[in-house]
Parts: C-alpha cells; structure tokens; sequence
C-alpha cells in the first residue's frame, strides 16, 4: 500500500510542477498574472490533437484563433488610426495586413518561444508554417476570455506591437508579393499565370508546388502547405528575379 501512495504523491506533485511551469511561462510572454489556465492550454492545443471535452465536442484552440484574430485586428486597427493621423485608408489597411500576417505573427510567435508549448500531432520535421501564428491568434483570445479585452489590448500593445516599434519595422514590408508581381505582369502588359503542378500529403501534411508563367515561359517555383502558399513562394521568387523589392 505504501508503494501506491508514494506513486500517487509523486504523480500529484509532478502535476503541480507541471502546472506552475506552464503558469510561470504563460505570465512571462503576457506580461500578465493568468486566473483561468484551461484557456491557455486550450489555446496551445492544434487541432491535430483534437480531444473530446466534457461536453463531448471535439476541443482545440480553433474558436480561440478565430476570437484572438478579431481582438488583435481591432486593436491593431485602433493603434493605427491614432499613429498615423494623416495617413489614409488604403496606408492604414496595408499597415494593419503587415502586422497580423501569418508571416509576422509566426516571427512574433518565434521570439516568444510558443513551440515548446504547443500540443500537436503534426510531424515535428514538417510542421504547418501558420501553427505558430494560428497560435499566438489563440493565446490573444485566451487572455481576452481570462482577463477581459483591457488585459487582452496590454499584451497586444507591449508584446505583439512592442509599443509601436513594429509598426516602424513593417512600413517598407511588402504585404503580398503576388500582388507585387500581378503589378508588375500588367504595367509590362505580361499574361501571368499560377499552376498546380504538384500536391503530396495528406490531412495536416499537405504540401503544394505552384509553377508561376509569364507569356506562357516557366520563370518560378514555389511551394507551400496550401496552394496560396505556394503561390506566394512563387511569386516572391520571381520579384526577387525582377529585382521589384525595396531595400
């Protein structure tokens, strides 16, 4: 008997361990103190490693993406509009798409060291490349259901926007590079044109290549884990070839 208890004591207090941890992380990449922990795990849980909850639905941080995504888009939106008094809609909307790119958040993400956190069953030498930006959106709707939307506009204007140092870093960023070529392809009066040339994979691993043609000629490549992604790739190639990118 006193073996079963010395197991289930160590166990209690592994869990405990386990549980000040993950509390001393969440604190130290917020900048705030977390109440409610649930949230914060859900919102490291993808959907690869979906589980059922108590109400028997199938539980991951999708619906908190989806909320986080909407906080920072506001708030973002808000920061903006007072930053830049002179500026119009269209800076404004191209500023706001810089800041909460899946490439910038994913590079936020980076710096906060969410990886080690997140619960997944995607392969570790193949991850999605939007999974830690998917989740940096989540952990913004976790603080926002935890701690309320003046908790949630904190971390966003301290970490996320670093006190609108970012803003200054995003200003010369090209937001879409197949936008950039598109541009390009029509002022040189170029027929363009995006091909699926190959898809491997399956569920959570699919994978794109996307031949980019100008005038009906090959000139790029690129690949992704959707066909945008891809497309993307591609197109960012072919501006780097044609030099269209400010320095």
């Amino acid at each position: 008997m006193s073996g079963f208890w010395n197991r289930l004591t160590s166990r209690i207090k592994g869990s405990r361990r386990t549980h000040d941890e993950f509390y001393h992380r969440i604190a130290q990449i917020t900048g705030l103190e977390p109440v409610n922990l649930s949230f914060y795990q859900l919102a490291m849980r993808h959907s690869s490693a979906s589980k059922k909850s108590e109400s028997a639905a199938w539980s991951n941080n999708e619906r908190l993406e989806f909320l986080g995504d909407a906080i920072l888009g506001a708030v973002v939106a808000k920061r903006l509009y007072d930053l830049y008094p002179e500026e119009n809609e269209g800076f404004l909307t191209s500023m706001r798409a810089k800041m909460v790119s899946r490439k910038n958040l994913n590079k936020l993400a980076e710096k906060f060291n969410l990886a080690p956190l997140v619960v997944s069953r995607l392969d570790a030498k193949k991850p999605a490349r939007s999974l830690l930006g998917d989740v940096l959106e989540a952990l913004i709707g976790a603080v926002y259901l935890d701690l309320g939307m003046e908790a949630a506009e904190r971390f966003i204007e301290s970490k996320v926007m670093e006190g609108n140092k970012a803003f200054a870093e995003l200003e010369t960023q090209v937001v879409s590079y197949k936008s950039t070529l598109i541009e390009y392809a029509q002022a040189e009066r170029l027929h363009h044109e995006f091909k699926l040339e190959e898809r491997w994979g399956k569920n959570h691993s699919l994978n794109f290549r996307v031949g980019l043609y100008l005038n009906g000629d090959r000139i790029t490549q690129g690949t992704g884990t959707s066909k945008k992604r891809a497309e993307e790739s591609a197109a960012e190639e072919a501006c780097k070839h044609f030099e269209l990118l400010k320095k």
